[in-house]
């Protein structure tokens, strides 16, 4: 009875093992397209080379705009993005990513600037150039 209460636990991890199911290595091929989980990893990184990073997707008439800003901080120190789109200042935004709808077919020069609390100048500025399709 002894030796039978010592069998069962190794009896019952033999089949556990046994009955695992082996998963096949996926094969790998050369893809020439760049997914979206590329596109944010490539994003990632050339934010940590440029401190004012955007990177932009359109959809259709909207753009969905992405900042990735080195030591600036929307709520620590109150930084506000000046939205400037061909040459018309239009909104102050307080977050780094937002939505840009509505806009004409053609092509479009966005800029922005951060401002920081207390300062009149902008402490960066970028432009992005964005193509609405026909």
């Amino acid at each position: 009875m002894k030796t039978l209460r010592f069998m069962v636990p190794i009896f019952f991890t033999i089949l556990m093992v046994a009955c695992q199911k082996e998963i096949p290595e996926p094969e790998t091929k050369d893809i020439s397209f760049h997914s979206d989980e590329a596109i944010l990893a490539t994003a990632k990184e050339l934010a940590e080379v440029d401190p004012f990073f955007i990177s932009h997707q359109v959809k259709g008439n909207d753009v969905y705009v992405e900042c990735r800003i080195k030591d600036v901080s929307f709520r620590n120190d109150h930084a506000i993005l000046v939205l400037t789109i061909d040459g018309k200042r239009m909104n102050e935004i307080n977050h780094p990513a937002f939505i840009i709808k509505g806009l004409q077919k053609g092509t479009h020069q966005i800029k922005l600037e951060i401002m920081k609390k207390n300062e009149k100048r902008a402490s960066a500025t970028k432009e992005i150039k964005v193509t609405i399709p026909d």
